[in-house]
């Protein structure tokens, strides 16, 4: 669709204001969150996904199950 001036004209919606709302996550934003809540509030959030070592990913696990206990399966 274009405008008089060959421009391309948008969709108007009135959804359109909450549209950023339903984009994919940006995983680089989850690390960001992470790093300014350890250094603004000393909270620990800590994505499986991004430990790099078995060792490590082994041991975030058994101290969350310590902590909070084990996660339910998915889909049960």
């Amino acid at each position: 669709m274009t405008h008089k001036s060959d421009q391309p004209v948008g969709y108007r919606s009135s959804l359109a204001a909450y549209a950023p709302n339903f984009r994919e996550a940006d995983p680089s934003l989850g690390r960001a969150a992470g790093a300014k809540a350890w250094h603004e509030l000393g909270l620990l959030v800590v994505n499986p996904d991004h430990v790099r070592d078995l060792g490590t990913a082994l041991r975030v696990q058994a101290f969350a199950e310590e902590l909070y206990g084990k996660r339910k399966e998915q889909g049960a």
